[in-house]
């Protein structure tokens, strides 16, 4: 079996597209596997380290762009689907798995061209405007969650599955006490794990470190902040660490199945991997919505999960050290809040969502 996975920009993208490229690889040793993504991006870093070629197109995204800027996306539009021909001539997939970036509607165009079956996956609960763009011409569309099939007509529906979010199976990997030892946490210690996404979020950074000082005076609670690699000087900086011992700083981490699994509340996003990624390890969150995301879709996310019992949500216009400092507060030192949250968030997880969309793709590529 040949594939291409197309996945990029961002971890959110990226860590599903890893998740079923190992997934393939452990059911068919003799899969070859090739990923597409943008060059200079998040996805030269982290897919080669996986084992896998990434070859590249040019796709730029459409949210939040001045007019010239969304005028040179579109063109690039055609540039993306020539080059995407190119690699699907050079590499001859049996079939095109697209994880919803803004790069996949240029692949799957070609794939159609070319008469490749492909199989598109939506993490977020609102579909973005890749998927819509290509939900004519994929012949799978495998979503998230349920209530995504409402936002398509009637036709495509047909076409539509649901899988859940694909997470790596390294976040079923460790348990708390494995991964607890691993970073040697205490065991009266507990940890609150603050990150913004791949990319980091200057306003989590900030009540993330308010926050700790205001935890300061606690010395059983810990606070681990993933600042982002261009935020993290900034951060370092605006806080005395030899001052306030109760937080530890880093820049980017690759160890997020051992970080989740030993911290006992999360303080995060929306997007649907993070989502996904928190309910496997039954980890309780605070959600903070991203507020420039398409469609508000971050919101939509959090709603199922906040409707469970897995975790709370504050708006990002209404973070700040105190408000944050409060939800924390209310979950971390109440033991029996914090386990009924882990519970919820744990029953709320999609079961077998690799199995799903690998059974999908064999279905594929034997309709070839």
């Amino acid at each position: 079996m040949r594939v291409l996975i197309v996945a990029g920009v961002t971890g959110g993208h990226i860590y599903p597209g890893i998740a079923v490229a190992n997934e393939i690889k452990k059911r068919d040793k003799n899969a070859v596997i090739e990923f597409v993504g943008v060059k200079g991006c998040l996805e030269d870093r982290i897919v080669p380290m996986e084992g896998y070629k990434v070859n590249h197109i040019k796709a730029s995204g459409f949210e939040k762009y001045s007019l010239r800027l969304k005028a040179k996306a579109f063109f690039e539009i055609f540039s993306g689907v020539s080059d995407a021909l190119k690699i699907i001539k050079q590499f001859s997939p049996d079939i095109v798995v697209g994880m919803g970036s803004f790069i996949t509607a240029s692949v799957i165009w070609a794939s159609r061209l070319k008469h490749i079956p492909s199989i598109v996956h939506e993490q977020n609960e609102y579909p973005g405007r890749a998927i819509k763009a290509v939900a004519k011409f994929t012949d799978v569309i495998a979503v998230s969650f349920d209530d995504t099939k409402k936002y398509f007509d009637e036709k495509t529906r047909k076409k539509i599955v649901t899988t859940g979010n694909p997470v790596r199976k390294e976040f079923e990997a460790y348990t708390k006490e494995i991964a607890r030892k691993t970073l040697k946490i205490k065991d009266n210690e507990k940890v609150i794990l603050c990150l913004g996404g791949s990319l980091g979020a200057k306003n989590i950074n900030s009540a993330a470190l308010g926050m700790a000082k205001k935890f300061a005076g606690n010395k059983d609670i810990k606070i681990i902040l993933i600042t982002g690699r261009k935020q993290y000087a900034e951060v370092c900086e605006s806080i005395d660490l030899n001052l306030y011992k109760n937080i530890e700083i880093l820049p980017y981490s690759d160890d997020m199945p051992v970080l989740l699994n030993a911290c006992d509340l999360v303080v995060c996003r929306g997007g649907a991997t993070t989502l996904f990624e928190n309910m496997t390890t039954a980890t309780p969150g605070i959600y903070i919505p991203y507020p420039y995301a398409s469609n508000d879709h971050q919101t939509k996310n959090i709603e199922y999960i906040v409707s469970s019992g897995g975790g709370v949500m504050i708006a990002d216009k209404d973070l700040n050290e105190e408000t944050l400092y409060c939800a924390a507060a209310e979950i971390i030192l109440n033991d029996e809040k914090r386990k009924a949250m882990s519970k919820s968030a744990k029953a709320a997880g999609a079961e077998d969502a690799l199995d799903k969309i690998y059974n999908e793709i064999l279905l594929l590529t034997k309709s070839k």
